[in-house]
């Protein structure tokens, strides 16, 4: 699997896995890595929090990567309009 489908494969993980979501934002190297392997490592983890965050000591930017992705799952979940995150 080339490193861009794994980072892609992390993000849609993000967005629909709670339980992955959990893990990932408390160990995120390690938690891709039970999933795809040693395709995914530390440089993985730092170009994805840099969507949200200035590095990985970033809290406030990861806390928002992680709200963002959770609003994200409601919305995919949601049965009936509104839903989270549609204004």
């Amino acid at each position: 699997m080339p490193r861009s489908y794994a980072f892609e494969t992390v993000v849609g993980l993000l967005c629909v896995n709670q339980a992955f979501r959990t893990a990932f934002f408390q160990n995120p190297t390690e938690t891709a890595k039970d999933y795809l392997g040693d395709i995914f490592d530390s440089s993985d983890t730092q170009r994805l929090m840099a969507m949200a965050a200035k590095n990985t000591n970033d809290a406030d930017g990861i806390n928002r990567l992680a709200e963002g992705m959770n609003t994200m799952s409601a919305a995919f979940n949601c049965p009936n309009f509104p839903c989270p995150g549609s204004n």
